[in-house]
């Protein structure tokens, strides 16, 4: 398309190209153009964004763990990190997890949504008290470790939480030696916790009651 300014004595055909920028992130989209004398509304002099329906997602944007390319440089590596989506969009929250096999870290759900972990290891005890689910971003569950660090339970899972998943991890090296649960407790005397593993590793893990998994009350599925 061709548009014209109001002054008849500019030359559209001098103009500059400027390209629509669907989602108003500041940056447009080479698939939709005009050429115009001024910039129109809604429209950049750039084609970088290259997800024109995501504000979130432009050039300017910082990498989250996520699976997506949030920068669109195709280049930056997720490896490493670890992102929650309470559903307005991904936000960095690998600070959280620097524990270390001495002294893992405590983290506990504020909010429901999704917790994504990238490929790496992470000395960890998660604590949900929300609706979660805990997701791997790695080829594999073998690529993406929570390690108790032999000093408890790598998740627990409290009757606030009412549906709550773990894909594509593994739980290792979680301990409660006069307790229940090594790798995951969950306890819940209501019964309404929904509880469903998919493609989780649990090894090496144990306990007085339940080394592995100890599920009271929670509606569990494997």
């Amino acid at each position: 398309d061709l548009v014209d300014d109001a002054d008849d004595s500019l030359d559209v055909s001098t103009g500059a190209t400027w390209y629509l920028d669907d989602d108003g992130d500041g940056f447009g989209r080479s698939t939709s153009t005009v050429a115009a004398c001024a910039q129109p509304e809604g429209y950049d002099d750039d084609a970088l964004d290259c997800d024109d329906a995501d504000a979130l997602v432009n050039p300017d944007a910082d990498e989250v763990c996520d699976g997506i390319d949030n920068d669109c440089d195709g280049a930056t590596t997720e490896l490493g990190m670890v992102g929650f989506d309470d559903g307005t969009g991904a936000v960095d929250v690998s600070g959280d997890f620097a524990g270390t096999k001495g002294a893992p870290s405590a983290w506990t759900s504020s909010a429901t949504g999704t917790l994504n972990f990238c490929e790496g290891t992470w000395f960890a005890h998660l604590d949900i008290d929300h609706d979660l689910q805990v997701v791997g971003l790695a080829a594999s569950a073998a690529d993406v470790v929570i390690d108790g660090g032999l000093s408890g339970t790598n998740v627990t899972i409290d009757a606030g939480a009412q549906t709550v998943g773990l894909r594509n991890v593994t739980l290792t090296h979680g301990a409660q030696p006069t307790g229940a649960g090594g790798a995951l407790a969950c306890s819940d005397s209501s019964a309404t916790t929904r509880l469903t593993l998919e493609d989780v590793d649990v090894i090496g893990n144990n306990a007085a009651m339940g080394g592995g998994i100890y599920a009271d009350g929670c509606d569990l599925s494997l």
